[in-house]
């Protein structure tokens, strides 16, 4: 128990604490005019004990704007010369349209030397634990893909690498001014992405973040065959299922002991519904209550429908009292419950998250 209990507070404090980064873009591609034009946010995090009055962004994309840059002076050594006879039209390029916070025009320069870095200036200073959000609007000129094998080729294939503006690599109170030199040697510190990529269905898009890469930090657990698991869990996912019948069928053919998950449930809402997101269309397929009883029904599974969303199935090999079923119903899964550690956290750490603070003392 004390060993259970050391390892909550642990990741409590590693939550309050340790902020990461938060990355937000809206990327649509015109693969006839080789361009990508992007929203962006960015959420920085200092978390260092100096204040910080400005930002380095990493901008490769416009690292294919000139011979002279630190990439065309790689190629030019490596002797691809095709980099150095090119035209302005075959070459890449970033062209930052819109660059604020909140209402605040932030001032931004490119790095002498280094034009593929941009040093963004700060509305004010940045002390330590707080956080700046910066919107980002601006379009990227893709190469052609004969210099790096970046660009898009004759078979619809859209290969990009580092193809937006990231956070450059910051370590104790130092930025890491770090230029393109095609080496994929990029250093960024870990953060949280959510893309919404938009292109014609018939490209390919393969990128450095695509979900095919090699998978690195959970190895264990990308075995899809596997059978007779104690818990299933599926957050926020299942209304994503373009094919429910056949996602359901993969999941329940693991025979796992109780399935969670979470989704709202469809109560007849008009199209003013929030879940629908209509502004993003990644909710494709909705539930209603009776659809899921009838599909517990059908694999044999019993059904409770807790607080928050929150969902749970069970066979008959759970071995659960319906007693332990009411106290997880009950008191464990409740909203408030969740409001109150995001309120314990903002309380110890509250510098940047004034209208978090106002909005949770509502609902408690």
């Amino acid at each position: 128990m004390k060993k259970s209990l050391s390892l909550f507070f642990l990741i409590l404090i590693n939550v309050i604490f340790c902020q990461q980064n938060e990355y937000f873009i809206d990327a649509i591609i015109d693969p006839d005019k080789r361009i990508i034009k992007i929203d962006q946010e960015i959420v920085f995090f200092n978390n260092s004990n100096h204040e910080i009055n400005y930002l380095i962004l990493n901008d490769w994309p416009h690292s294919y704007s000139t011979s002279s840059s630190p990439l065309g002076k790689r190629l030019s050594e490596d002797f691809t010369l095709n980099f150095q006879r090119s035209t302005k039209n075959q070459r890449g390029s970033t062209k930052i349209i819109q660059l604020n916070q909140g209402a605040f025009q932030n001032k931004y320069e490119r790095i002498e030397g280094q034009i593929d870095l941009i040093k963004v200036f700060l509305k004010e200073k940045l002390n330590p634990n707080e956080k700046a959000v910066i919107n980002i609007k601006y379009e990227i000129k893709i190469p052609i893909n004969d210099f790096t094998g970046y660009g898009i080729d004759k078979d619809q294939s859209i290969r990009m690498s580092e193809w937006f503006l990231s956070l450059s690599k910051f370590n104790n109170s130092i930025w890491l001014k770090q230029s393109n030199l095609d080496l994929d040697d990029i250093s960024i510190d870990p953060a949280y992405y959510t893309f919404r990529i938009s292109f014609p269905k018939d490209f390919n898009l393969i990128s450095n973040i695509s979900i095919y890469k090699k998978n690195i930090y959970s190895k264990n657990y990308d075995d899809l065959d596997q059978k007779n698991l104690d818990l299933l869990t599926s957050f926020e996912a299942i209304e994503h299922f373009e094919k429910p019948k056949e996602e359901f069928e993969k999941i329940f053919s693991m025979n796992p002991k109780a399935l969670l998950l979470t989704t709202s449930i469809y109560k007849d809402q008009d199209n003013k519904w929030n879940y629908l997101e209509l502004a993003t269309g990644q909710h494709i397929f909705f539930y209603s209550k009776r659809a899921l009883q009838d599909l517990s029904k059908k694999y044999n599974y019993h059904i409770y429908f807790l607080e928050s969303g929150f969902i749970l199935m069970t066979s008959d090999q759970f071995n659960c009292n319906k007693f332990k079923i009411f106290l997880l119903k009950k008191l464990l899964v409740r909203e408030k419950f969740f409001y109150i550690l995001r309120f314990f956290r903002i309380f110890l750490n509250p510098k940047g998250y004034e209208k978090d603070y106002i909005n949770l003392k509502k609902k408690l």
